[in-house]
C-alpha cells in the first residue's frame, strides 16, 4: 500500500503544466517523446512486437497473472491475464507506435504515460498510461489503459416536439 500511495504522491510532483489541458477547446501540441530507462523501454517495446505480431498471449503475458486491468473505451474493464488474452485474441496486426513522454518510478512501482497512433511520426490519435510494477525482477503491467484524442460527436438533441 505504502508503493501504491508513494506512486501517487510522484504523479502528483509532476509540473501541472505538464499535464495542463487547453480549456478553450483548441488544439494542443503534444508533449515531446522522451527516452524511458531499458526496462520500461522493454516493456512498451514488447507490447508493440506482440500486439504487431497478433500474439494475445504475448501481449497478456506482459500483465500480472491476477489483479491487472485492460481499460478500453467504451466498455468495462478487462481483468486477469486470461481475460486479456482473450480480448487481444482478435486483435493486433495493424500498425501501433507507442510513444512515452513521462514516466516514474518508486521502488517497485511506477508508470508511464504516453500517445500512441498507427504512424510513427505521425500524430497521436489515443493517449495510454501504463501502471508497472516489479515482480520477481521483472516490470509487469498492473493497468493499462488507453483512450481516443478525437473529440465526442455532440449528444442527439431531442427531436423536435417530442415530449
Amino acid at each position: 500500500m505504502r508503493s501504491l500511495l508513494a506512486l501517487f504522491l510522484l504523479v502528483l510532483s509532476f509540473s501541472p503544466v505538464a499535464f495542463a489541458q487547453n480549456n478553450d477547446g483548441g488544439a494542443q501540441e503534444q508533449p515531446p517523446t522522451i527516452k524511458l530507462p531499458d526496462e520500461f523501454a522493454k516493456v512498451l517495446a514488447d507490447y508493440e512486437k506482440f500486439y504487431l505480431a497478433k500474439d494475445a498471449a504475448g501481449v497478456a503475458g506482459l500483465f500480472a497473472k491476477e489483479n491487472s486491468y485492460e481499460m478500453i473505451n467504451n466498455r468495462p474493464p478487462i481483468v486477469g491475464r486470461d481475460a486479456i488474452e482473450a480480448f487481444y485474441k482478435p486483435s493486433g496486426g495493424q500498425n501501433l507506435h507507442l510513444r512515452p513522454f513521462a514516466y516514474g518510478k518508486s521502488g517497485d512501482v511506477g508508470f508511464i504515460v504516453g500517445g500512441y497512433g498507427t504512424q510513427e511520426s505521425g500524430p497521436d490519435d489515443n493517449k495510454f498510461t501504463m501502471t508497472l510494477k516489479r515482480i520477481s525482477g521483472k516490470w509487469t503491467v498492473i493497468s493499462a489503459m488507453g483512450n481516443s484524442n478525437k473529440p465526442r460527436p455532440p449528444a442527439p438533441s431531442p427531436a423536435s416536439g417530442a415530449h
